[in-house]
């Protein structure tokens, strides 16, 4: 079974093309921001002056299911241990309403429209070089979290991270690779005998 995933990977990352890096500008002294981590309720517009922006998208109306609460809370926390991490000059954006579970699925809408995103490939993190509502298309990087276990997200998270706190261009063949793993990944610990059954089944059929 491991030999299997393991060639599955490996095809998949001769299939990912090689995509351009998303280039940063560097950060400017003095331009220090009180936090990183910044919740929206409505109205309340995304602040100015920051280096980057990292979205986190709820596009689909299942996330208001209270049945989502615990899902959505160990999001969060990923989120915000995300956001305390990338430092001052950047800003993690969580759109809620009232509370950390209860997202606002009209605002991430908004920008899935706007960057062409399907609402059921998400939730979605984007990471933009400029203010969200000052570009509409090309420099943005997104990250697909459909079909990947909350535990397994930090794993894609700690890329974007390291890729943001050195002020490196961020790699989306990485990044892109890294969420087609974890996919898989996630795929086994949820199917893990059914897969492997396939797997069997293919090798025998040779």
């Amino acid at each position: 079974m491991k030999t299997f995933i393991k060639a599955t990977l490996l095809l998949l990352m001769l299939m990912v093309s090689i995509q351009p890096a998303l280039s940063i500008d560097p950060i400017s002294p003095g331009n220090q921001k009180p936090k990183a981590i910044i919740i929206s309720p409505p109205p309340v517009p995304i602040p100015e002056g920051y280096q980057c922006y990292v979205l986190f998208l709820f596009p689909s109306s299942e996330w208001i299911d209270k049945n989502k609460n615990a899902e959505l809370s160990s999001l969060f926390d990923v989120f915000k241990n995300f956001g305390e991490a990338i430092g001052d000059r950047r800003a993690a954006i969580w759109f809620t309403k009232w509370t950390t579970t209860d997202v606002d699925i009209k605002r991430s809408k908004r920008y899935c429209d706007k960057f062409s995103l399907n609402y059921n490939d998400g939730p979605y993190i984007i990471v933009i070089g400029k203010h969200p509502d000052e570009i509409s298309t090309g420099n943005v990087v997104v990250i697909k979290l459909s079909n990947i276990s909350t535990s397994r997200i930090t794993s894609i998270l700690n890329i974007l991270e390291q890729d943001l706190r050195t002020e490196n261009e961020i790699q989306k063949r990485a990044l892109l690779f890294e969420e087609i793993k974890q996919r898989l990944l996630s795929a086994v610990d949820r199917h893990g005998k059914e897969l492997k059954d396939i797997g069997i089944k293919l090798i025998l059929s040779k």
